[in-house]
């Protein structure tokens, strides 16, 4: 190959000295615009955008199941409000199946409501906060708090948590290690 044909095919650039660059405080300089730092690597990227706490919650106000507000508010007798807060361990390396673990914690809730003499839930709220590892080796936390009115009705209760369908969970096989 010619050096003629070589020469067509590579683009020349010069790099000016140090001493005799252009910066942007020249007034020759134009509108150059000034070469950044190279972008962060994808792992870093990745690091970066994922959360290590997801939090999801039943909503702003307490809510009733629909199923024991039909004889009206005047069949409710409403008669001590509960509270119940539950913290799990879970492997890490699996996922949090997080409408189980709310059904698991509002059936305890349900549990002491039964020991005061009443057979339903109204007027519930809950919070879950999923609290990944953020080194290896470490566990994933999962808090739950929930709180309900428990009351006397005519109709039964439907044994599941509110805004269930609110509730974010992480994807995988969960493995509860310790309940707390």
């Amino acid at each position: 190959m010619k050096l003629s044909t070589l020469t067509t095919l590579v683009q020349v650039v010069r790099i000016p000295p140090a001493s005799k660059r252009r910066t942007a405080s020249d007034p020759g300089a134009g509108n150059r615009s000034s070469v950044g730092s190279p972008p962060a690597s994808p792992r870093k990227e990745k690091a970066a955008a994922e959360p290590h706490t997801i939090r999801s919650c039943s909503g702003d106000a307490p809510k009733t199941h629909e199923c024991l507000l039909e004889g009206g508010e005047d069949a409710i007798e409403r008669v001590a409000r509960l509270v119940h807060t539950d913290e799990f361990i879970i492997d890490p390396e699996g996922g949090v199946n997080a409408p189980r673990l709310l059904s698991l914690t509002r059936r305890e809730l349900l549990i002491k409501a039964r020991l005061v003499g009443v057979n339903a839930l109204v007027d519930e709220e809950w919070t879950l906060t999923i609290q990944k590892p953020k080194r290896r080796g470490a566990k994933t936390r999962v808090n739950i708090h929930y709180t309900a009115v428990a009351a006397r009705c005519k109709a039964q209760d439907p044994q599941v948590p509110v805004a269930i369908h609110d509730a974010q969970g992480l994807p995988g096989l969960m493995t509860v290690l310790e309940r707390i």
